[in-house]
């Protein structure tokens, strides 16, 4: 059982961590592939694959500050243990039921138990959730919470889960290819998408890189660096301490038991 750190910042610097997280390669494929490629409006309807992940978090959180309507898919209702570590931010510390005082710069643990959905919906500010594992015919679950159809399509998993987004998109719908999680190993069979279905409907489907939105790092850091510290987005980080851990950790990747930025402590 992971341990899930959802971190707030101090009023000066942040963790290591969130540089190889939030404000590292994850953040940036989040932030760019929402707003560079996605290119949400506000009170457009957007769907995130892969939510409890450690870019689909962030994706969710940055389309909520844009106005959007947020529904995620997880793909495990398995529990998972969080510490919630408060930083001297307002905002987070209202959200978790009690006060920082400046002494809070020390980091304390409180532990809740919740599923990647319950984490989604209840701690990341998500419209809604599901897990897609127990839904047997995705196009009609992905109808079911959106019945007036997808503006923006955030993509992490492929397979069955692209063919239903697209099936369900509207016109003019774009998709942010991010990463097809279920192909990569080859357990899972390849999308093959309605090519009709994105003619008719004038669909964008692009894919892209983080290192694509390199000029506009100054610009993301700052803001998503303000974001944090004004409690707006939450950081979850889940952590496997010793080297020994490192096989486990990677193999959780694919199997979609990661929660946030998977991170290995050696010391």
């Amino acid at each position: 059982m992971s341990k899930v750190a959802v971190a707030a910042d101090a009023d000066a610097g942040f963790p290591l961590s969130h540089h190889i997280s939030v404000l590292g390669t994850s953040g940036m494929t989040a932030y760019g592939g929402l707003f560079e490629v996605g290119k949400p409006v506000k009170g457009e309807k957007v769907f995130v694959s892969a939510a409890s992940g450690s870019v689909g978090s962030l994706v969710g959180q940055f389309a909520k500050i844009a106005g959007c309507y947020v529904v995620g898919c997880a793909g495990t209702q398995a529990k998972v243990t969080m510490p919630s570590i408060s930083i001297t931010s307002q905002c987070f510390c209202a959200a978790m039921s009690y006060t920082c005082q400046p002494s809070d710069l020390a980091r304390q643990a409180v532990d809740e138990f919740f599923s990647q959905v319950d984490l989604l919906r209840d701690k990341l500010g998500f419209d809604d959730a599901f897990n897609y594992k127990e839904e047997p015919d995705l196009k009609s679950a992905l109808k079911r919470y959106f019945p007036d159809g997808i503006d923006v399509y955030f993509e992490n998993v492929g397979g069955e889960m692209l063919e239903a987004a697209l099936a369900n998109m509207n016109t003019y719908g774009r998709v942010a290819l991010s990463g097809v999680i279920a192909e990569y190993t080859g357990g899972g069979r390849r999308a093959v998408p309605d090519l009709l279905d994105v003619i008719y409907k004038r669909i964008t489907i692009r894919g892209f890189f983080a290192w694509d939105f390199l000029p506009r790092f100054a610009e993301f850091n700052a803001v998503i660096g303000e974001w944090i510290r004004d409690g707006k987005v939450q950081v979850v980080e889940d952590v496997s301490d010793g080297l020994e851990s490192v096989p486990s950790a990677f193999a959780a990747l694919f199997r979609g038991q990661n929660v946030g930025k998977k991170l290995v402590k050696l010391a």
